[in-house]
C-alpha cells in the first residue's frame, strides 16, 4: 500500500483529475541559463549575509508533506515570500508541467538555505500539461506573479522559460535513483520586479502563459508576511 502523500491534479488537455503520489520533492536554485548573471546575483546576496551555494546550479530536498494545491500557507515567525516557478511532475513514463511557488522563510535563509526552504509550505496549481505538448514553444512561455493586499494588486515577477534551464537539463541535475515516478521538481525562479512585502496578509498569484497571453496554469494562496528585512530572490 502506497502511504505517500497525494496531490489531486487535473490534466489540462483532457480535464480529467488524477491522484499524484509525492515520493520526492526537489527544489532547484540558481538555474538561470546566463551564468554570469547568476554569479553576479550570488555576489549581491553575499553582501546581504547569505552564503553562496555549494554548487551552481544547486538543488535542495523538500518535505513530502510540504506540497499543497493552492490554499493558505501558515504564518512563520520570520519574513517569508513566494517565488513563481514551473514545476515538473514525473508520473511513470509521462512528465507533466504546472506552475507553483517555492515559498521560503527569508529570515532563516541567512542561517541555512535548506532549512529556510523546508520551513515554509510549497504550493502548486491543480492544472498540469504533458511536458511534450509544450516543448515546441517552451522558451517563449512566460512565468508571471502578483502579490495582492486589499485592493492593491502588484506585478511581482515576470520572465520567460528561456531564462531558466530547459526541463530535461533540470531533470539531469537529479540523481538517477531519484528521477522515478512521484518526483516533484521545482525549477528555480525568474527575476523580481520589486521586493517582496514584509508584513501583513497577502495573496500570491502565479501563472504560466503562452506568449499570446493564454493562461495555461495558475496557482494562488494566501500567506502572512511577517516583519523583517526585504532581500532579493536568491534563485
Amino acid at each position: 500500500m502506497d502511504t505517500s502523500p497525494h496531490l489531486v491534479l487535473t490534466d489540462a488537455q483532457t480535464h480529467e483529475p488524477f491522484r499524484f503520489p509525492v515520493r520526492r520533492v526537489i527544489l532547484a536554485g540558481y538555474t538561470g541559463r546566463d551564468r554570469e548573471t547568476v554569479l553576479r546575483h550570488i555576489r549581491e546576496l553575499e553582501t546581504e549575509g547569505i552564503a553562496p551555494p555549494p554548487s551552481v546550479p544547486v538543488h535542495y530536498p523538500g518535505l513530502l508533506d510540504g506540497v499543497q494545491v493552492n490554499g493558505t500557507v501558515p504564518a512563520r515567525l520570520g519574513w517569508a515570500s513566494g517565488e513563481i516557478e514551473f514545476v515538473l511532475f514525473v508520473a511513470g513514463e509521462a512528465v507533466y508541467v504546472g506552475v507553483g511557488s517555492d515559498h521560503t522563510d527569508r529570515d532563516l535563509e541567512r542561517a541555512s538555505i535548506e532549512a529556510s526552504k523546508q520551513a515554509a509550505g510549497k504550493v502548486v496549481g491543480a492544472d498540469v500539461w504533458l511536458l511534450e505538448s509544450l516543448l515546441p514553444q517552451w522558451d517563449e512561455l512566460v512565468l508571471r506573479s502578483w502579490v495582492t493586499q486589499g485592493t492593491m494588486r502588484v506585478l511581482y515577477q515576470q520572465g520567460t522559460l528561456g531564462m531558466i534551464m530547459p526541463p530535461h537539463d533540470l531533470l539531469g541535475l537529479v540523481p538517477v535513483a531519484d528521477r522515478g515516478p512521484g518526483l516533484v521538481l521545482y525549477s528555480g525562479t525568474v527575476p523580481l520586479i520589486q521586493r517582496a512585502p514584509t508584513d501583513g496578509t497577502w495573496r500570491f498569484e502565479g501563472q504560466l502563459l503562452r506568449a499570446t497571453g493564454e493562461v495555461l496554469a495558475r496557482c494562488q494562496y494566501t500567506y502572512m508576511a511577517a516583519p523583517g528585512k526585504g532581500l532579493p530572490s536568491r534563485d
